[in-house]
């Protein structure tokens, strides 16, 4: 159930973030009133500290349970591609977090997602360095992707649990 669930958001997400003007037209900043903005604003400072600290038992506890064993064994493995995007290369997702003057952190809920476990976009960045207006255009979004100057994670909640995946960041 939770991998046919967890597919199923990932396979809308994708389509909603593939049109642009959908996905502009279905997606909204969380709103600070939100029920899920202050749970999930304090799992991603969670998640963030972690990276940071490398904590990798609290990384891996956002994972699937189904997928707990492979991710750690990467996290822990310093020659692993999953380890080297998250600590080792210029742009890794650890010097973005530490190079911030003024690390924010933006949750983008996406609407049509609401019945699959509230699909919902973390971004990380520089506020000092850029000041950002969300959702943002998906060029835009890949530009910076691609630059190192934002980072995003998606999540998902499934039976009261938030949860993530780091299979976006596959192997070479």
């Amino acid at each position: 159930m939770r991998w046919s669930t967890f597919s199923l958001a990932i396979l809308i997400s994708c389509f909603v973030t593939l049109l642009a003007d959908n996905a502009l037209a279905n997606s909204e900043t969380d709103s600070t009133r939100s029920p899920s903005y202050e749970d999930l604003m304090s799992i991603a400072v969670k998640w963030k500290n972690a990276l940071l600290n490398k904590q990798i038992d609290v990384l891996v506890c956002f994972v699937l349970p189904e997928a707990k064993q492979k991710i750690d064994s990467e996290l822990r493995d310093k020659n692993s591609h999953l380890y080297r995007i998250f600590y080792k290369e210029k742009n890794s997702i650890y010097e973005i977090f530490r190079n911030a003057k003024s690390l924010t952190i933006v949750l983008i809920k996406h609407k049509p997602l609401e019945q699959f476990g509230h699909g919902t976009d973390v971004y990380y960045y520089d506020k000092e360095k850029m000041e950002l207006k969300f959702p943002l255009p998906n060029d835009k979004e890949q530009n910076l992707l691609d630059k190192g100057e934002i980072f995003k994670l998606f999540f998902f909640q499934e039976e009261g649990r938030w949860y993530t995946s780091y299979e976006f960041f596959g192997d070479d």
